[in-house]
């Protein structure tokens, strides 16, 4: 809508008549969109300190898609006032008619990507996004320190809602373990994910007494 706002302001032209309700309307927008990212930057650098992470670095791999539209929205508007104030600025004491449209074609680019950017990161929601590498890494030390745990054949760690991680793992036992204690020993590696990874959800563990090359274990022969 903006974007074709600009074209016809281009085309047919669009004279500023108060110049004064035009500064004052971009002053209120400035100061309501900056105050609205100093608070959800305020946010987002307390979660990112909760996850051991920069501001950014958490904007940008957190699965929570509220604060990151917030803060990137803000951000794009802010944007969008400097610009439109640009164009009033060069329309009033420069003459130049078309400094407005140009500034509001521009405006309208900014908010396609931003929207675009946003429903990217949507989608990767929406399909399954795994977990980042580094945290799925830990994932794996956790279970490879587990003494009952002989082999690891997979690991899948997904996000089922923002900031909720569901675990499934395949794995091959240590031999010579009972019943009860390999249920103790998933117990305390159901444990142990949760309270170093509190993003993980849910947990499932299969014990399998295939390997990874395809054999079976002697046991279950």
């Amino acid at each position: 809508m903006s974007i074709a706002l600009a074209i016809r302001e281009l085309l047919a032209g669009a004279p500023v008549e108060r110049y004064l309700v035009a500064w004052i309307v971009l002053a209120v927008a400035f100061s309501a969109d900056g105050i609205s990212l100093l608070q959800g930057l305020t946010q987002a650098r307390r979660e990112a300190g909760q996850w051991g992470e920069s501001t950014t670095s958490f904007l940008r791999h957190t699965s929570d898609p509220t604060l990151r539209a917030i803060v990137v929205e803000d951000i794009a508007a802010l944007i969008g006032v400097v610009l439109a104030a640009a164009g009033l600025l060069l329309h009033q004491f420069a003459g130049l008619a078309n400094a407005d449209a140009i500034a509001a074609l521009l405006i309208g680019l900014l908010l396609a990507a931003t929207a675009f950017g946003l429903a990217s990161t949507l989608a990767d929601l929406l399909i399954g996004r795994s977990m980042p590498p580094a945290r799925l890494a830990r994932v794996h030390t956790i279970l490879e320190r587990s003494p009952s745990i002989d082999e690891i054949l997979s690991v899948q760690a997904v996000y089922g809602a923002p900031q909720e991680v569901i675990v499934a793992a395949k794995v091959h036992p240590a031999p010579g373990r009972t019943a009860d204690e390999l249920a103790s020993a998933l117990d305390d590696i159901d444990r142990a994910l949760r309270r170093e990874l509190p993003e993980i959800a849910e947990v499932f563990i299969d014990l399998t007494s295939h390997r990874a090359g395809g054999g079976l274990d002697d046991q279950a022969r």
